[in-house]
């Protein structure tokens, strides 16, 4: 298994960050 380098763990985070965010606005639209 490789070892992530800190962009990976960046871009990790970023998507995390897209993903939550589009959970908001899903939740946001349903109410």
């Amino acid at each position: 298994m490789k070892i992530l380098s800190k962009s990976n763990l960046k871009d990790l985070l970023i998507l995390n960050i897209v993903f939550v965010f589009h959970l908001f606005l899903v939740f946001k639209t349903l109410i």
